[in-house]
């Protein structure tokens, strides 16, 4: 028994210094915080092999390219941005010159971020613009903010008002642009109850926002991509919020 306790504690301790984002339960200052001690750790996630395979990278950059194209705008927004993983799934692509923003909440998150546009690489891609602020009170719904992809990776199931956030991101994206983002897939989606993972639950928020009835591709291991078009306006939002706070980058250009 003590055996156990032990072991259990153990574990508890290994997934609070690894996986911060995992424990989607706690308060969302603690979240943040485990964010911020972690980024190290995502940065290291995201550069290894599962994420820079490139069939991953393909499924990616096939959905963006596609919402990029139907508006003829290439800007993307990447909400819950993180180190970068979004912009780092594109490197290599054919997609050409766009300009990207990126939100997250993390501290932690966005320098990590930073130092990798300031290294090599990361030249194509226009990433002046990277935001710290909580993604339920970020406004993207001005006209003059339009983007033509919106992508949310492995966000989603960690925000306890992610029904308000989709809602958000689909005010962002302009006439025939898209929604490109992921959910646990199979079972694994039974971990975050009330956030609308399931297949029939995401699909009905997703149309809730004035988007199209979204497509499920199988991605990588626990999760696959959802892919939905901009149609027509989303219901306007009851509030708008304007704390935004920018980190510069030396990327800038």
């Amino acid at each position: 028994m003590i055996l156990s306790l032990a072991l259990a504690f153990c574990l508890l301790c290994m997934a609070l210094l690894v996986y911060p984002g995992e424990l989607t339960h706690v308060g969302t200052g603690a979240n943040r915080w485990l964010y911020n001690r972690g980024a190290a750790k995502y940065q290291e996630k995201w550069c290894s092999r599962a994420y820079t395979d490139k069939r991953y990278q393909r499924s990616i950059i096939g959905a963006v390219r596609a919402g990029l194209d139907g508006s003829g705008c290439h800007r993307i927004l990447d909400l819950g941005c993180g180190t970068g993983h979004g912009l780092k799934l594109l490197a290599g692509s054919d997609i050409g010159d766009l300009a990207y923003t990126g939100v997250d909440y993390s501290h932690g998150m966005l320098r990590e971020f930073s130092s990798w546009l300031a290294g090599p690489g990361a030249e194509w891609a226009d990433c002046s613009r990277l935001v710290n602020d909580e993604l339920s009170v970020w406004s993207g719904c001005a006209e003059d903010s339009a983007y033509g992809a919106v992508m949310m990776l492995e966000v989603g199931e960690f925000l306890p008002d992610f029904v308000a956030v989709l809602g958000a991101a689909a005010g962002a994206i302009a006439p025939g642009g898209a929604l490109v983002m992921t959910r646990p897939a199979r079972l694994w989606w039974l971990c975050f109850p009330g956030r609308a993972q399931s297949r029939r639950s995401l699909s009905r928020a997703i149309r809730g926002a004035g988007l199209s009835s979204p497509v499920f591709i199988p991605w990588r291991g626990r999760y696959e991509i959802v892919i939905a078009r901009r149609q027509s306006n989303p219901p306007s939002l009851s509030r708008r919020f304007t704390r935004n706070e920018s980190v510069p980058t030396s990327a800038a250009r």
